[in-house]
């Protein structure tokens, strides 16, 4: 009589499947908030590697010039051209350096 009843059934029922698409979106209603989280740090920690990375650079360039640079600003002085340059007080306040004018 089992077999005859399970070889009769070919098929999901309709409610059969709306458990099994019921579920999936609850499990996928789960997943997703974590998986966003999970991004954002990720952009985060990578943001930070390469603000410490600007930072060691800039760190090294004043090091060696006793200047910072500032992106754009070029100095030409046989075109009479300068661009104004911050260099760093011994007080360690930023003093506007203007080429020797």
């Amino acid at each position: 009589m089992m077999s005859r009843l399970f070889k009769q059934q070919r098929g999901w029922t309709l409610i059969e499947l709306m458990i099994v698409v019921i579920i999936i979106g609850i499990i996928a209603a789960l997943a997703v908030p974590r998986f966003l989280t999970a991004s954002t740090s990720t952009k985060q920690s990578e943001a930070k590697l390469l603000l410490k990375q600007v930072y060691q650079a800039e760190r090294t360039y004043f090091q060696e010039y006793d200047t910072y640079w500032i992106p754009g600003a070029a100095i030409d002085e046989s075109a009479g051209v300068c661009a104004h340059r911050y260099q760093h007080s011994r007080a360690g306040s930023l003093l506007l350096h203007n080429c020797g004018r």
